[in-house]
């Protein structure tokens, strides 16, 4: 069983995959777990059932790929989406010439 705590974490996991979905960066189930080497059914288990334990590079795949805030995911703090992340790649993909 999980604490208190880390149903919480869960939640918001489940909350933001749901927002990725909604924005269409993350096409279906299947697409997610086939990208990131998940079984599909044991993916969609996590959700029915979240007294399982849950894989922390889950949590790691939405902070790292998706910008997705580990401040929100873990404490429920700011933004659920990491801005920084966002302008960190406007530079990588546009950088500011020096001259």
């Amino acid at each position: 069983m999980q604490s208190a705590r880390s149903q919480e974490v869960i939640q918001r996991f489940w909350m933001a995959f749901r927002y990725l979905r909604a924005l269409d960066q993350i096409k279906s189930f299947a697409d997610f777990c086939r990208k990131h080497g998940f079984d599909r059914r044991n993916f969609a288990r996590l959700q029915a059932e979240p007294q399982r334990e849950f894989p922390v590079e889950l949590l790691q795949i939405l902070v790292t790929q998706y910008h997705i805030s580990a401040d929100y995911l873990l404490k429920n703090k700011g933004d659920m989406v990491d801005r920084s992340a966002e302008v960190r790649n406007i530079f990588v993909r546009y950088p500011v010439s020096s001259n």
